[in-house]
């Protein structure tokens, strides 16, 4: 069990670092945010599509058909948050777009409850409710500095992230990177 803890507890640290270097990155390249989209989108499909095919030899789109309606919806859902994520780091601040995409966990555990009917204990449900108050003073923040529309668009993109989590949560059978 600490074996798990301290792996999740790594791939998390991976995470935040990863989207904290992403968000500099977008912001030197210093174009239009959906230049940044394509490339983005082009590059991580084809990356995904080889790597696919490395690990259990079928292409990503074998993949997709075999995990049905809702590896589609997860597949439209992350290109969503790609875009929303470029277009939020160009409006707002790179911490801004980290802090407020940290909430996704919390928008997986509502759509858990309201879709999967698993609910949260009482205890998740304080944190939460203190997270939404940190969110909330990111968004005070920013309605001074101008940086909402930013804002506005990172918590879409950590909605969409949660019902992506959900629907991962529910369909077993979409593929997490070559594990059918």
């Amino acid at each position: 069990m600490q074996r798990e803890h301290l792996h999740g507890s790594l791939l998390a640290f991976t995470g935040v670092m990863a989207l904290s270097f992403d968000g500099l990155l977008v912001r030197l390249a210093d174009t239009q945010g959906m230049n940044i989209v394509f490339w983005r989108g082009l590059l991580m499909a084809l990356a995904l599509t080889l790597l696919l095919r490395v690990l259990d030899g079928r292409w990503a789109w074998t993949h997709l058909r075999l995990g049905g309606a809702d590896a589609g919806w997860v597949s439209a859902g992350f290109a969503a948050t790609t875009i929303l994520f470029v277009l939020a780091i160009l409006h707002t601040t790179v911490a801004n777009v980290v802090v407020i995409l940290a909430a996704s966990p919390l928008f997986a555990a509502v759509f858990s409850g309201v879709l999967l009917r698993e609910w949260v204990p009482p205890r998740t449900w304080v944190a939460m409710l203190v997270c939404l108050g940190g969110i909330i003073g990111v968004f005070a923040g920013s309605l001074e500095a101008g940086g909402w529309l930013g804002d506005g668009l990172a918590l879409m993109a950590a909605l969409v992230v949660g019902i992506n989590l959900t629907l991962l949560r529910r369909s077993p059978r979409v593929d997490r990177l070559g594990k059918h």
